[in-house]
């Protein structure tokens, strides 16, 4: 399969940063609710292009790169289901997951298309370590023999993946904190 090299801008081929690991580090800053959103905006696009656009085409280049990071779906196609996965936060297990399931180091990796990349995650046999940590993100601990439930728990509660929050929320949750810590005086 071949997978794009390029995006689409106003009738222009752009050349845009396909390796994964490129792709995580603009992920990782788009998912960073402590970063305001006009930066965030500009990070992406630096990431995925290596430069900024002009301020009239910056729309369009940060409309390709979001649809480049979903793996060519525009944002009304995604389909939102249950946090079981962060591709960040799971480095190592996605690490280890491909060692395992295809033989492959990503440390000597040295291009990996972005889409490739995802399209091999979904590809994960039952077996390896990245399937058995969502399937226990997933997993009902009421399906379990009663004696086992306590140890599904706690393996749920290691492997939970970090709350992410917007900004307002992290703003509510700092102000609720300043309440206990200044002894309720504001």
């Amino acid at each position: 399969m071949t997978y794009p090299e390029y995006v689409r801008i106003a009738g222009e081929k752009v050349k845009i940063k396909t390796d994964y690991r490129v792709a995580l580090k603009a992920l990782k800053v788009a998912n960073d609710s402590t970063i305001g959103d006009y930066e965030r905006a500009l990070a992406v696009v630096y990431i995925m292009y290596g430069y900024l656009p002009p301020e009239e085409q910056f729309g369009d280049y940060l409309d390709m790169a979001s649809k480049f990071l979903q793996c060519g779906k525009s944002a009304g196609e995604t389909v939102t289901v249950d946090r079981d996965m962060d591709l960040n936060e799971d480095e190592t297990y996605i690490s280890a997951s491909f060692l395992s399931c295809y033989h492959i180091d990503l440390t000597a990796v040295k291009h990996m298309h972005f889409w490739r990349f995802c399209e091999l995650i979904t590809g994960f046999d039952d077996k390896c370590i990245m399937s058995r940590v969502r399937e226990i993100r997933t997993c009902d601990p009421n399906e379990y023999a009663e004696k086992d439930r306590h140890a599904i728990y706690r393996a749920k509660e290691l492997l939970a993946l970090p709350e992410k929050y917007t900004k307002e929320e992290l703003k509510m949750i700092d102000e609720f904190e300043a309440l206990f810590n200044t002894g309720g005086e504001k």
